[in-house]
């Protein structure tokens, strides 16, 4: 929650802060012509291969806090939208102490970012659906919560390339794992 009250504040900022050359500082999506100010046509968007670290605090009497999660995220747009929507995957599977959890979650919403002018770093925050389908101990369980997050991402390249990133999320469950928390590490590609 943090996280995303930060970048709420740091779009808040972006308006204000600008450049040597008297851009602002900050570029919100969507993208367009500097000199015209026409926007852009065509779509932009990017595709993680995700590494997250949940940190599980109770599984029928168990603590995953080492558990990793491996899985995937899209994000695209029309370059005219502030906003993306993003739909992922997250798979876990941890054994500890005889107790077995096998954890898929398939999560979709919205993600907002803001694009350092000068540096090829971008800052987004996302929130949306998640829906979680657990086997733990032999008990499957599903359930219907929400997550919210945020981070930042690394340009290798140009705008169009590769990207690396580090961010947070915020998940909210019903289950056994009610709510928990996750760190991510991201490799991926963005158009």
């Amino acid at each position: 929650m943090r996280a995303l009250l930060c970048l709420s504040l740091l779009a808040l900022v972006a308006g204000c802060a600008t450049t040597s050359t008297g851009e602002p500082l900050f570029r919100l999506r969507p993208e367009g012509d500097a000199v015209t100010g026409e926007p852009a046509t065509g779509w932009a968007g990017n595709l993680d291969v995700l590494v997250t670290f949940p940190e599980f605090d109770d599984v029928a009497g168990v603590e995953f806090k080492s558990s990793e999660s491996v899985g995937f995220r899209v994000s695209a747009r029309p370059t005219s939208w502030y906003v993306a929507p993003e739909i992922g995957f997250l798979n876990t599977e941890e054994s500890k102490n005889n107790v077995d959890l096998d954890a898929n979650e398939v999560f979709g919403g919205l993600r907002l970012a803001a694009r350092l002018q000068e540096l090829p770093v971008e800052f987004y925050g996302s929130g949306g659906v998640s829906y979680l389908m657990s086997d733990v101990a032999g008990v499957d369980e599903d359930d219907t919560g929400y997550y919210f997050g945020g981070g930042v991402c690394l340009y290798l390249g140009s705008e169009e390339g590769f990207t690396l990133g580090v961010g947070y999320r915020l998940v909210e469950q019903d289950w056994d794992l009610d709510e928990y928390g996750e760190f991510q590490v991201s490799v991926g590609v963005a158009w």
